[in-house]
C-alpha cells in the first residue's frame, strides 16, 4: 500500500475494515425465540470485536445484521 502512496492512516483504516469483515464472517446465527433469529451467544465476543473496530454500537451492528430493509 505504501507503493501506491497510501498514508499510514489510510492503511490502518483498510486493515481495520478487513479485520471487521473477517470477524463478521465468524458470527453464527440461530433462533433466539420462536419468532426471532439472532447471533448465537458464542458469537458475542466476535461481534464486540467487530463493533469496536468499526466504531459502532453493538446493538446497532446486531440490528443491522438481522433487519431486512
Amino acid at each position: 500500500m505504501k507503493n501506491v502512496q497510501f498514508s499510514d492512516d489510510e492503511i490502518q483504516t483498510c486493515l481495520d475494515a478487513v479485520v471487521a469483515i473477517l470477524h463478521l464472517g465468524n458470527v453464527e446465527f440461530g433462533e433466539i425465540s420462536d419468532s426471532a433469529v439472532g447471533p448465537s451467544a458464542e458469537s458475542k465476543q466476535t461481534l464486540l470485536l467487530a463493533a469496536s473496530v468499526l466504531g459502532v454500537d453493538l446493538k446497532v451492528l446486531i440490528q443491522s445484521m438481522t433487519t431486512k430493509k
